[in-house]
């Protein structure tokens, strides 16, 4: 027996042998094209085919699915006729004398390698999204036919799966899946959660496992055991078990309030992307979005303008009669660019210009938004947050354009929300080092512990040299958090996480203990933190939280929160 560990993304066990899905080896012409206008067309016929087949996977997921996980196919329509998508490959054919597939393909690398490139695992889980549909229209100009198609019970294993391969796959078959790429946040392993199928990614796996190996995973924590013995057959069945009783069990608080045993509520919120997303949301439990990525509206050609931003806000926050969006003001920079602005190649832009330092110096661009969101507030509940804030004066100038935002649409009489609240997100040391100073200024405080954690413990996650430094245990990030909420505390303003570790079961009795009352999260983790949340009493909360910081190392708190965990079957 062989055993690994992989990246958990959709919960279950999955037994059963492996069925390899090969990628597909695609050969293109490098050479000069003789008829630039052929090709032109060549690939207007292929688009063209591979709208007509994602409209078919459409009609298929919206019959199987719902009209809500539909849409993802949507999205991957309006990729199809996306003017700058096809303008790129047209420039490519004209300017290169290049072969429609050849051309596809390349600028096709150029898109993923943007998305892949990102620190942002929403961002970067965008690049299947790109690979799916021109894939779709290469395969289309090259007359390639491919049938994968399951005909017995199986885990599917392949390098990736697009959302339209997933989306496709037949539940009463597929009893798992192992992928070597992907994220959580994928279009995929969303499709895969809402199918039920569960799902790992496994670095190699296509070199480490064998077609036809019995294998045995779990979902929930990456394991994963190559022609298991009767010992481990066993106790992946009784997890089995365990599983399926508490996905009754979370049904059991559906329509409830998310809440601690004795009461103490604590909002659950969404993290979206774009407009796409809140179709999901309007499914689950969410009343709130409280994170919305703005910046991905402007990685387009595109330039989105006012006009086009206030009605993409207006369209979020109307889809929330009772709840509220808090938009996150454009955070490029670092690894997220954008062709709308003009950022010189620095040494490390992780601390240079990004965040709130690109917008108070792109003013223009910073107040078309502002006056956006304003102008959306009437609307629906709209909060601002500003990214990356270091220093009280940061927050002082955007607060003063957005003053200036106002009296230009006063002068100009157009409608607006007056009265909007303006919170930062807390992700650098400076501010969670200020939080006392910024409460007295600031509506609300938001904690990003994905670069809070990065720039606490100067350790770039996506460096392997030092990504094990990297956590969000460490006590370091955990009193950082502490002082936030405290200050919070005092000043009576509400506070939340909207980092990754909002959905890590395991540290969620050290937040509410903390008094964090806000978490913001992918909507698929929403059941089961849910149901964590309500096993515990505050004062138990609390208990944990003391004890915690009693602990100096995050080996010693990662392993004693585990305990704990481990205690109440979490």
């Amino acid at each position: 027996m062989m055993s690994y560990l992989g990246l958990p993304i959709a919960k279950g066990i999955a037994h059963n042998k492996i069925y390899k899905i090969e990628d597909l080896v695609i050969t293109f012409d490098e050479s000069s094209a003789s008829d630039v206008e052929k090709e032109l067309e060549i690939f207007k016929n292929g688009r063209m085919g591979a709208i007509a087949d994602v409209e078919k996977i459409y009609e298929k997921t919206l019959t199987t699915l719902g009209e809500n996980e539909a849409r993802i196919f949507e999205a991957h329509l309006s990729l199809l006729n996306d003017i700058e998508l096809i303008s790129q490959v047209e420039a490519y054919i004209k300017d290169n004398r290049a072969h429609a597939a050849y051309a596809v393909s390349e600028v096709s690398k150029q898109l993923e390698a943007i998305f892949t490139a990102m620190d942002n695992e929403y961002m970067r889980d965008r690049a299947a999204d790109i690979k799916d549909i021109t894939t779709r229209i290469i395969k289309h100009i090259k007359g390639i036919k491919t049938d994968n198609k399951v005909e017995e019970e199986c885990i599917v294993m392949a390098n990736d799966l697009t959302p339209s391969m997933t989306s496709s796959l037949d539940k009463n078959l597929v009893k798992g899946i192992i992928t070597e790429t992907g994220g959580k946040t994928s279009h995929s392993a969303i499709i895969a959660n809402l199918l039920e199928i569960p799902y790992i990614v496994l670095d190699r796996c296509m070199s480490l496992i064998n077609q036809g190996d019995i294998v045995v995973f779990d979902g929930a924590d990456g394991s994963v055991h190559v022609d298991p013995d009767e010992k481990t057959t066993a106790e992946y069945r009784k997890r089995q078990e365990e599983y399926e009783t508490l996905k009754n069990k979370y049904k059991e608080l559906e329509g409830l309030p998310a809440a601690t045993k004795d009461g103490e509520k604590v909002e659950l919120m969404a993290n979206i992307g774009n407009t796409e997303d809140m179709e999901f949301v309007v499914k689950s439990e969410a009343k709130s979005i409280g994170l919305f990525r703005t910046e991905f509206l402007f990685m387009d050609d595109e330039y989105p303008d006012e006009e086009k931003q206030f009605k993409i806000y207006k369209e979020v926050a109307e889809k929330l009669p009772e709840g509220y969006v808090t938009i996150r003001t454009i955070d490029i920079g670092g690894d997220k660019n954008s062709p709308h602005f003009d950022i010189a190649a620095e040494d490390n832009p992780f601390l240079g210009y990004r965040g709130i330092r690109l917008c108070l110096g792109e003013t223009e661009i910073f107040k078309a938004q502002l006056r956006a969101i304003l102008r959306a507030g009437v609307y629906g509940s709209i909060k601002i947050m500003f990214p990356m804030i270091a220093t009280v004066q940061e927050f002082m100038d955007a607060k003063e354009l957005i003053e200036e935002c106002k009296k230009e649409l006063r002068s100009e009489s157009i409608e607006f929300n007056d009265n909007i609240p303006v919170g930062i997100m807390v992700e650098t040391p400076a501010a969670a080092i200020m939080a006392d100073a910024f409460a007295k200024l600031v509506d609300f405080f938001s904690i990003g512990t994905n670069d809070l954690v990065q720039y606490t413990l100067a350790a770039d996650r996506m460096n392997k040299q030092v990504s094990y430094m990297y956590s969000a245990y460490d006590p370091a990030v955990i009193r950082s958090i502490g002082m936030v909420a405290q200050a919070a505390k005092i000043n009576n303003i509400p506070v939340s996480i909207c980092g990754e570790s909002a959905a890590d079961k395991t540290l969620l009795p050290v937040f509410v203990g903390l008094g964090i009352r806000h978490l913001s999260m992918s909507v698929s983790f929403m059941p089961e933190v849910k149901w964590a949340l309500h096993l515990r009493s505050l004062a138990e909360d609390e208990a944990i939280r003391d004890e915690v910081f009693g602990l100096y190392n995050k080996d010693d708190i990662k392993e004693y929160l585990k305990k704990v965990s481990e205690m109440l079957h979490i």
